[in-house]
């Protein structure tokens, strides 16, 4: 049988579409577009009709690519702008009406315990994984994760408002992300890491792309590349002084994210360095491929 999972982030929305072989996922199709549902939510702490409508429309679109491959269920989950969205309920409730899918909206720790499943599938379960998204960053091992309100989305809109922007700005930003890590990373992450660190999720896969200059984007060359912390230097020294119209001709660059991967880049890089990581393997793999393995596993 085929299968659908649809992950709805802050930022993106993503589609995998798979069939269970001897308990083990076969991808058929995957696709990620950036929504930006969360946009302005940090202010308002409301989802705009512009963003929802963004969303909607991938939704629809996912949904008949669903019809197209013959998928017997979808599986889609909702994250932190759902979350914390005080008009999301409308919003999912028009998805379940006019699509026919229905949404979870999941718990952080839902969020982090999907995210963890995915990657040590791939990559075993003696790992840290750092899952940054739009509207929050999960840090996960298997004894226990955490989720922080540091995501791309809101973060950029916080501090990054010249473009390209201003060397304040940027120390401004970095200075935040250190402050928010070393508070809540240390008692946890220290004196107990995994000794292997996997960056999820959007940023890291854009920025091996970038790297590599992955153009079109192929998830199975970047899943499990290695980035090092001299790459991501590298990076945010090429990233953060340039436009963002400038960063649209990048190779590798996803359109949608060229306003805040400079900002993914600096969490990363933050993490990186706080952690005592010298280098992440790159997953491709998150919350989406989670729910799958989770309803392929026999119970």
């Amino acid at each position: 049988m085929v299968f659908a999972s649809i992950d709805i982030g802050t930022n993106s929305i993503l589609l995998l579409i798979a069939k269970v072989e001897n308990n083990n996922l076969v991808p058929l199709y995957q696709e990620a577009r950036v929504a930006r549902l969360g946009e302005g939510l940090g202010n308002t702490q409301l989802l705009t009709d512009a963003a929802q409508q963004r969303a909607f429309e991938i939704l629809r679109d996912y949904a008949a690519i669903c019809r197209e491959h013959n998928v017997a269920e979808i599986m889609a989950c909702g994250t932190a702008a759902l979350r914390n969205a005080r008009n999301a309920k409308p919003f999912v409730d028009r998805v379940a009406k006019e699509l026919g899918t229905s949404i979870d909206v999941i718990s952080d720790r839902r969020e982090a315990s999907l995210s963890f499943l995915a990657n040590a599938a791939s990559f075993g379960s003696d790992i840290v994984v750092m899952d940054i998204g739009g509207g929050s960053t999960e840090f996960i091992t298997q004894k226990q994760p955490i989720s922080l309100g540091l995501g791309v989305v809101s973060l950029t809109e916080v501090f990054l408002h010249t473009d390209p922007p201003t060397d304040n700005e940027v120390a401004a930003l970095k200075a935040h992300i250190h402050t928010q890590l070393k508070r809540e990373l240390a008692s946890c992450y220290y004196s107990d890491a995994a000794p292997r660190m996997v960056a999820s999720a959007g940023t890291p896969t854009t920025l091996a792309a970038i790297r590599d200059a992955i153009d079109p984007y192929d998830p199975e060359r970047v899943h499990g590349l290695k980035l090092t912390l001299n790459d991501v230097e590298k990076l945010i020294e090429r990233l953060k002084g340039i436009t963002i119209d400038e960063r649209r001709s990048i190779p590798g660059l996803q359109k949608g994210r060229e306003d805040v991967i400079l900002t993914g880049a600096l969490l990363l890089h933050e993490a990186m360095k706080l952690l005592g990581f010298n280098d992440v393997t790159v997953s491709d793999r998150g919350v989406r491929w989670g729910l799958l393995l989770e309803a392929a596993t026999p119970r």
